[in-house]
């Protein structure tokens, strides 16, 4: 075989070496790229589980926020219940809010659940969040999420939040500082315990009589300041009273009535008697008794009109009204005498 016949079939070789190689590698991976069908990607996952929390320490009485971020695969759902406040154990603190979300998108569903927890307790040195084991929902095609059994159950991790301390961690206890004993008094000092303690019971007596007459004072002056306000009261009253102008015996009765209340309640206020259940002959009985300087007669006079037109079957007149306000006006110049 010449040079260049070996040439040639040591090209030819190598060609044949190069395309069964392309060919079993084709092979191995399931075929060229024209031909048969290439193997499925594995699929993920049916729930993706991410954790996070807001701060990695706290003290006592701050807040941390634990959120738990659940991904769906398209077509599986979860049972939220497993996610309730009262199925998560917590240890070291409490969880005080719970603040759930909902997303849709491409087909997909995610949960996310941030609790915030919280401890008051200064006898602990971490919160703890155990595992949460959460099931979950698959569907077939034209079926709804939740109608079959739970398809599996993944688990949300468990957390620990250090809770810190400004007091340093000591095996000791801290030596508190023993106060001195307690000094004796010098000798005149203690002479002049006894000559106060004296003079504060002098003072008393004097200051107890001091207390009890500006007691009477003070009730003599609320006493007169009273009665002059009574009496204002009593005397805008009866000007009321004496401006009524009755047009009909109605009319009339009704002031007759109010007189007579008012002259009962001025006698009540300034005798001390019980004006409203006396008679008109009692009322003066009294008054003579007491010998008040009351013109007994006139009241007498006065209070048997105002019961004879409320009482009496003829209706009183109009005269004989202008006369009973007349006569009560100067009863009562007379008592402010």
């Amino acid at each position: 075989m010449t040079r260049g016949a070996k040439t040639v079939a040591l090209l030819l070789l190598t060609w044949l070496g190069v395309f069964a190689v392309v060919a079993s590698g084709q092979d191995l991976r399931g075929g060229d790229p024209g031909g048969g069908p290439a193997r499925p990607a594995e699929a993920g996952p049916p729930v993706d589980v991410r954790t996070s929390v807001s701060r990695t320490a706290v003290w006592v009485g701050d807040r941390v926020v634990y959120t738990i971020e659940l991904r769906c695969a398209p077509g599986v759902d979860i049972l939220l219940d497993d996610l309730l406040k009262e199925r998560l154990r917590v240890e070291g603190g409490e969880i005080v809010a719970v603040n759930p979300e909902r997303t849709d998108a491409n087909d997909r569903i995610i949960h996310r659940i941030a609790y915030t927890l919280v401890t008051y307790r200064v006898d602990v040195t971490a919160i703890h969040v155990a595992t949460v084991p959460v099931r979950y929902y698959a569907r077939g095609r034209g079926g709804r999420l939740g109608d079959a059994a739970p398809a599996g159950e993944i688990s949300v991790p468990p957390l620990s939040v250090t809770v810190g301390s400004t007091v340093p961690v000591i095996e000791q206890a801290i030596a508190l500082r023993q106060p001195a004993g307690v000094r004796p008094a010098p000798a005149a000092l203690r002479l002049a315990q006894p000559v106060g303690l004296g003079l504060v019971l002098l003072a008393i007596v004097p200051a107890a009589f001091s207390v009890l007459g500006v007691t009477r004072h003070a009730r003599r002056w609320y006493g007169a300041y009273a009665a002059r306000q009574s009496h204002g009261r009593h005397r805008g009253s009866f000007d009321r009273i004496k401006s009524l102008q009755p047009g009909t015996d109605e009319e009339r009765v009704e002031a007759y009535k109010q007189l007579d209340e008012f002259l009962r309640d001025h006698l009540a206020m300034s005798t001390g008697l019980p004006a409203h259940a006396l008679t008109p002959a009692a009322m003066k009985r009294r008054l003579q008794e007491r010998n008040l300087h009351i013109p007994s007669d006139a009241i007498e006079a006065v209070l048997e009109a105002c019961e004879r037109a409320r009482y009496a079957p003829d209706p009183p007149s109009a005269a004989g009204w202008a006369d009973v306000v007349r006569d009560t006006e100067l009863l009562l110049d007379t008592s402010r005498r």
